[in-house]
């Protein structure tokens, strides 16, 4: 469904054109864990979506700021580490991966055109 996009990539620059290290750039999403946005954009969109309460909220909080027009910035000039689900743990009991194929299943059917279409990151796919 979604993923990090230099997950586990080395502070030196091997990821396709040096991407991850050139610039600051435009995203399709970005983890809530590193998301910074004003306090009424977070309101008028109705922060994050309840439906999904485990995974993902955070990237379709992002897709509705791109509906609207609104940019995902992301910059390589921010280091920051995130400890991956460190304050709520990994899905790799039953009842975790349960809601992991419930939020997955959610996302695909309200965002698949634009998931299958990612416009930041789809030329990628191709190397």
């Amino acid at each position: 469904m979604a993923s990090h996009a230099f997950h586990r990539f080395p502070p030196q620059p091997i990821a396709p054109m040096n991407r991850a290290f050139v610039s600051a750039q435009n995203t399709s999403a970005i983890t809530a864990a590193c998301m910074m946005t004003r306090k009424d954009i977070f309101s008028d969109l109705n922060g994050f979506d309840e439906n999904l309460p485990g995974n993902f909220n955070d990237v379709d909080f992002c897709l509705r700021l791109r509906e609207c027009s609104w940019l995902i910035v992301w910059t390589p000039y921010a280091n920051l580490i995130h400890h991956e689900s460190a304050t709520r743990g990994h899905d790799t009991h039953a009842r975790g991966r349960e809601g992991l194929f419930r939020d997955a299943s959610y996302m695909e059917k309200k965002w698949s055109a634009q998931i299958l279409r990612d416009p930041y990151y789809t030329s990628f796919a191709r190397f």
